[in-house]
């Protein structure tokens, strides 16, 4: 995997990318983690052309990569170590498991709902109390900075992802209904 922290969304100020910048700008210009890490975004919406000027304003080009929306989500999140998921508010959270069953370690805000039903906080992740940037941005660097940390979450994504297996739900739900 390489060194890379992922966020996957709609671009829209609910999924709240403009603030993961702030927070990754803060990290880059206090020297806090090593140079190799880069933050990717996918996705397209209303909020793109503001992101690629937050990006262009902090100088954040050769650490920032801008990606449309694409089938081929799969190599990123391969290629990802860090799931960093910073929305207002969510219903499920799907790309949450998504980022999990390829063992990222996600970070999240503890929006209403959703993250919080798939976050193991300090198992396979972290919830940060909403919208505390600092506390988002020590959280994130901490498991930029611990790769002992990281893979540990890493595993226990992957085994939270077998827990929202479709078959072992529907048994449970048989079960409920016998």
């Amino acid at each position: 995997k390489s060194y890379n922290v992922l966020n996957v969304g709609r671009l829209t100020s609910d999924k709240q990318q403009l603030l993961l910048l702030d927070i990754w700008n803060d990290i880059k210009k206090e020297n806090l983690v090593n140079d190799r890490w880069k933050l990717i975004i996918i996705g397209d919406g209303e909020e793109k052309n503001k992101i690629i000027s937050k990006v262009q304003d902090y100088s954040l080009e050769s650490s920032v990569e801008l990606v449309d929306a694409t089938k081929e989500i799969n190599k990123y999140y391969r290629n990802s170590r860090i799931f960093a998921f910073t929305s207002r508010m969510e219903g499920f959270g799907m790309v949450l498991l998504e980022a999990m069953s390829f063992g990222n370690a996600c970070i999240s805000f503890d929006c209403p709902s959703g993250p919080r039903d798939i976050i193991k906080n300090e198992v396979n992740g972290y919830l940060i109390e909403c919208y505390d940037k600092v506390a988002y941005k020590d959280k994130l660097v901490s498991l930029m900075n611990d790769e002992e940390k990281n893979e540990y979450m890493s595993y226990n994504a992957k085994q939270t992802v077998k827990e929202w297996n479709n078959d072992d739900i529907l048994n449970r739900w048989y079960t409920i209904l016998k």
